[in-house]
């Protein structure tokens, strides 16, 4: 009783996740023509391009955690516990900033995949396996039923 109590005051939660993916589910679709007009090289060479831009734009914070893990293995005491909570901060900051960097270019991304996937396999992710891709990229467990693609959604992220 409490279970479609709670369903009717809140809703069905994995609809709700479904409606809120589904701009990046139309984003996708509507890159699609867009990838298919690229040669395998200029697919390789835009997600080079992505790698290169996030590795440049982490740059500065990676180095700064490197910097702040090594003093930190090499300190004692009090000192040490005060570099760790530091060490996490900047860990913090450094994945903050890549889920930034990433949501930018995701939709690109999955429809680079997306086409990859075509080429390679002749396997096309639908919609249903996009969501759970976008749902995985976030590290959030993905519960699907037999036959819907799990396989090809692991792709995705």
């Amino acid at each position: 009783m409490f279970k479609s109590l709670s369903k009717i005051i809140s809703g069905n939660t994995q609809k709700k996740e479904i409606k809120r993916l589904m701009p990046l589910v139309e984003e996708v679709n509507a890159l699609e023509p867009e990838m298919q007009a690229m040669s395998d090289d200029e697919l390789r060479r835009m997600i080079a391009e992505f790698r290169a831009e996030i590795a440049e734009e982490t740059a500065e914070d990676r180095a700064e955690l490197a910097a702040l893990e090594v003093e930190a293995a090499s300190a004692f005491g009090d000192e040490r516990r005060r570099l760790e909570v530091e060490v996490e901060r900047a860990r913090n900051q450094l994945l903050r900033l890549e889920d930034e960097l990433l949501a930018e270019i995701r939709a690109r991304v999955f429809a680079a995949v997306r086409e990859a996937s075509v080429r390679t396999t002749t396997l096309r992710h639908y919609d249903v396996q996009i969501v759970g891709g976008a749902l995985l990229h976030q590290t959030r467990v993905v519960e699907m039923r037999t036959g819907e693609g799990k396989t090809l959604v692991a792709t995705m992220p």
